[in-house]
C-alpha cells in the first residue's frame, strides 16, 4: 500500500471520528451564531440610520422615529431571544450526544494500532 493510500484513509478515519465526536450539530450551532451575528450588525446599521435621521426632524416626527427604534429594538430582542433558544436546544442534542472518555480513548488506542500495522506494511 502506497503512502499517499495510507495517508488517505488515515485522514478518512480521522474525519469519521470527528464526526462521531463534534457530530453535526456543531456546523448547526456555529452557523446559528454566524446569522444571529449578522441580524444583529444590520440592525445596529439600521438603528444608526434611523438616529442620523432623527437629528434632521422636527419634535413630532423624532417621536415617530423613537417609535420606530422602539418597534425595531422590541423585534429585535424577540429575534435574539428566539436564536438563544434554538442555539440551547441545539448544545442540549449536543449533549445529548456525549461520547464517554473511555470509549473515545479505545477508538484512538485502536485508530493508532492500525496506523501502526498499516506502516509496518
Amino acid at each position: 500500500m502506497s503512502d499517499g493510500t495510507k495517508n488517505g484513509q488515515v485522514l478518512t478515519e480521522l474525519q469519521q471520528l470527528r464526526s462521531i465526536v463534534l457530530g453535526e450539530y456543531t456546523l448547526e450551532v456555529d452557523q446559528r451564531l454566524h446569522d444571529l451575528e449578522v441580524k444583529l450588525r444590520n440592525a445596529q446599521v439600521d438603528l444608526a440610520q434611523a438616529i442620523d435621521d432623527a437629528n434632521t426632524l422636527g419634535s413630532s416626527e423624532v417621536q415617530a422615529v423613537r417609535d420606530l427604534i422602539d418597534d425595531k429594538i422590541d423585534k429585535m430582542q424577540f429575534d435574539v431571544t428566539n436564536e438563544l433558544k434554538a442555539i440551547q436546544e441545539q448544545l442540549a442534542k449536543i449533549q445529548e450526544s456525549f461520547v464517554d472518555k473511555k470509549q473515545l480513548g479505545s477508538l484512538m488506542i485502536q485508530l493508532g494500532q492500525q496506523i501502526q500495522a498499516n506502516s509496518a506494511d
